[in-house]
């Protein structure tokens, strides 16, 4: 049978419980106090690495001619040749603004032969400082004229065009 504690007992346990507590509640606030400090670390970290990114960003602006390129294989006088094909065209862009058509086939880019030369080096080759002048020579398709065009590239949009 329990014995009723006599109430001396009673504030004895009672002040034991309330130690306790205080005891938890200091170990929570440390671990909180921690965790807030951690956070804070992180995210001065952040901003240190953000103003960091942002002073490397505005690198020298690239701007492109506004189009999108495939591959098209050609069987000319029995001789395999590839070609960069126009597959698609910014609206906006410098290559629309002088005609260049969806379809066209790339046989130079300022003077230089690319037949046969891989979409990403043309893709290369096509991109330049905004306003600079590229010369272009490309073929309606595979058995229309050849035109050559002097474009003027686009200011840097950060699109891929």
């Amino acid at each position: 049978s329990m014995m009723a504690k006599s109430g001396d007992e009673r504030v004895v346990a009672l002040e034991k419980e309330q130690r306790e507590m205080e005891d938890a509640l200091k170990t929570v606030r440390s671990k909180t106090e921690k965790q807030l400090w951690d956070l804070e670390e992180a995210q001065s970290a952040l901003r240190l690495m953000h103003s960091a990114i942002c002073r490397q960003a505005p690198a020298t602006p690239v701007g492109g001619i506004g189009i999108a390129l495939g591959t098209e294989t050609v069987n000319i006088k029995g001789k395999q040749l590839k070609f960069a094909k126009v597959t698609q065209i910014a609206s906006s862009g410098p290559a629309a603004a002088c005609g260049v058509m969806s379809g066209d086939l790339l046989v130079e880019i300022d003077g230089r032969d690319v037949t046969n030369v891989d979409v990403k080096t043309i893709k290369e080759m096509t991109k330049g400082p905004p306003g600079s002048p590229l010369k272009l020579k490309a073929k309606r398709g595979v058995s229309g004229p050849v035109y050559k065009v002097v474009l003027e590239r686009s200011g840097g949009t950060g699109t891929s065009m």
